[in-house]
């Protein structure tokens, strides 16, 4: 990308990093061990210096240490296809994006292994039992909702970085 190039596009939408997104969310009400679900769109951001990683920095910084992230991981294989899926290996679907796959390919993230195409990762303090929650009542059978009651329950929000929730 030429230097005009990036000019131009500095114009069109915003540059940020990750201490912008870290300070943008602590300005929403996001605080140190606090639980999201998030749902993300990159290029909503305009330009991100350091890229999908800045985000998932940002958001990991925002909850700290005792916080947990949770990013669902969906998947183009067929619902119960499990030769298909390999949670080491299979990407998320391209419309989910590319935070998401950026983020379940990190080595301290744990990612579900069931059901295939709509697995949950997960990084923090309550990330192991909300992706065994997960495996145990799966979308397929109709618990998206059942699943975010218990995130309610835990008093955790879902964050829309740019994106809406479908």
């Amino acid at each position: 990308m030429s230097k005009s190039d990036l000019e131009t596009r500095s114009r069109e939408k915003p540059n940020v990093n990750r201490d912008d997104i870290r300070r943008g969310l602590e300005t929403l009400g996001v605080r140190p061990g606090d639980l999201l679900v998030v749902h993300s769109s990159l290029s909503s951001f305009g330009y991100v210096e350091g890229g999908a990683d800045a985000v998932i920095d940002g958001v990991l910084e925002a909850v700290g240490e005792r916080g947990t992230v949770i990013i669902t991981t969906a998947t183009d294989c067929d619902k119960f296809d499990f030769e298909a899926y390999d949670p080491a290996t299979t990407p998320v679907r391209k419309d989910i994006g590319t935070i998401p796959d950026t983020f379940w390919r990190r080595p301290d993230v744990r990612r579900g292994t069931y059901p295939p195409r709509h697995s949950w990762a997960g990084k923090g303090l309550l990330s192991d039992g909300i992706i065994e929650y997960s495996e145990n009542h799966p979308i397929e059978a109709g618990n998206f909702l059942d699943m975010l009651r218990v995130i309610a329950e835990l008093d955790g929000r879902v964050l829309l970085m740019g994106c809406g929730n479908r």
